[in-house]
């Protein structure tokens, strides 16, 4: 999913200034930047915040071989993991659609 963020990210960048459109149109480009900050954090952390939401886990990486969370602590545990990679990739769209959005006005 990062990758597919950053890639519609960029056409949207590219459509904003091939069209001309408004600079504060570029301020879309958040949400596609906070798939692409969640996906990469995701893959670095090796932890899926969907699988945390939903109290499953899966160690073998296929996606086959789910199992419940069943610890009430465990699964707390992983709700602020996946809490703290929500809140990382907030703050990640957020600051590089900033510097996107100053450079357009530089």
């Amino acid at each position: 999913m990062g990758f597919v963020g950053l890639i519609i990210a960029g056409a949207l960048v590219y459509a904003i200034a091939q069209f001309s459109l408004p600079t504060w149109s570029l301020f879309v480009c958040f949400f596609p930047l906070y798939i692409d900050a969640e996906g990469f954090l995701q893959g670095y952390f090796k932890f899926c915040a969907g699988f945390a939401a939903r109290s499953i886990f899966d160690f073998s990486g296929s996606s086959s071989e789910k199992g419940k969370v069943t610890d009430k602590e465990a699964h707390n545990l992983d709700m602020r993991k996946a809490m703290r990679i929500n809140l990382y990739s907030l703050v990640t769209a957020a600051v590089v659609t900033a510097i996107i959005y100053l450079a357009a006005t530089a």
